[in-house]
């Protein structure tokens, strides 16, 4: 919306002396910001709730597998909106796929957890999956981030 003044009784727009490419610019660069800080916070999350021993777990009901994947699709989904611009897509899934294996093995150092391989694999599906639905995303919106 332009900053608008009055001369003679007519309003006048004035130009955006930053130019309208400057603006849009800094909010995009604004929103990567806000989507990589939130990338790192869900992947604090990740690892908090998987190495959570067993008595303070809280449940959604649905099957563990499944909590997995959509925390992990999320997270990757998340991760690709903030880091996946720059080409670096494959390290985002692979590097997913190491934090789960990193964090089903520390379970065993947690009261009551156990690693499953079951987990594991959910968890580099949803990571995979929620990667793939990022990059379709772009494909159909390239400027949106």
């Amino acid at each position: 919306m332009p900053n608008l003044y009055q001369l003679d009784g007519r309003d006048l727009a004035l130009p955006n002396p930053l130019g309208s490419n400057t603006l849009q610019n800094m909010r995009a660069g604004l929103l990567r910001h806000l989507i990589r800080f939130l990338t790192w916070c869900s992947v604090t999350l990740l690892a908090f709730l998987s190495l959570l021993p067993a008595e303070e777990m809280a449940r959604t009901g649905f099957p563990g597998e499944l909590e997995h994947f959509v925390a992990y699709a999320g997270s990757a989904a998340i991760a690709m909106a903030g880091y996946g611009r720059n080409g670096s897509r494959l390290l985002i899934v692979g590097g997913f796929w190491l934090y789960a294996g990193l964090l089903e093995y520390l379970q065993h150092f947690s009261p009551g957890r156990h690693p499953a391989f079951l987990d594991f694999a959910a968890s580099a599906l949803g990571a995979l999956c929620g990667a793939l639905a990022a990059f379709l995303f772009w494909r159909r919106r390239p400027g949106l981030v």
